[in-house]
């Protein structure tokens, strides 16, 4: 737990909880050396987040609705800090509590990652995105996805261009997607292009020599 994890400065040269608080804005280190906290110091930290997060401070609400959302597996109060995280403008708690209310209230899940893809949250975009394309809301799709291309996201470029009923123009943008962002998705959708294209020149030749 990243963030667990940047409240303490774990002395690795010693097996025992020893640690001190760091500032909420300390960046996570994924590496291997970023081991699972104990219990002690999820404990810990609760408190810590808590008094702040009672203090109004985003990053700490958002602390405790991870905790409940990988540690305690409770998704009820896990939403909750999300959602009062989110109303201080941490952005990623608004995208955790849009998704926590996917199966309770799609249409409040919709309005907020739409909230946050015009805020420039490309992953907002990328999901709303795919919530209308399962809903068959192609034009609508491609303008979320095209939205959140524009601010450089590959993933979401990808998408626009699977969704482009123009064979040529899809083509064009999954190539330069390819090309100049180096989307390894958009490669092989187009090494499969060319696939079917030789296969069908291949079926086609028989009936041009008759």
């Amino acid at each position: 737990l990243c963030i667990i994890n940047n409240t303490f400065a774990i002395d690795d040269k010693d097996s025992t909880e020893k640690g001190k608080p760091l500032s909420q804005d300390s960046s996570c280190n994924h590496s291997a050396d970023n081991i699972r906290p104990s219990s002690r110091q999820i404990s810990i930290a609760k408190k810590e987040f808590l008094k702040k997060c009672r203090e109004k401070d985003p990053e700490a609400c958002y602390g405790l609705g991870m905790i409940f959302k990988t540690v305690d597996r409770n998704t009820k109060k896990s939403n909750a800090y999300f959602r009062k995280a989110c109303r201080l403008n941490n952005s990623e708690s608004c995208f955790l509590f849009a998704i926590g209310m996917e199966k309770i209230n799609i249409r409040v899940t919709k309005n907020i990652l739409g909230r946050e893809c015009n805020k420039g949250s490309t992953k907002s975009c990328r999901r709303l995105g795919s919530y209308l394309k399962r809903d068959n809301e192609t034009k609508k799709a491609i303008s979320i996805y095209q939205k959140a291309c524009r601010q450089e996201d590959p993933r979401a470029c990808h998408e626009a261009a699977m969704l482009n009923s123009n064979q040529i123009e899809k083509e064009n943008e999954l190539r330069f997607n390819c090309d100049s962002r180096g989307h390894q998705f958009s490669c092989r959708m187009l090494s499969l292009h060319a696939k079917k294209k030789q296969n069908k020149d291949k079926l086609d030749e028989p009936e041009m020599r008759r």
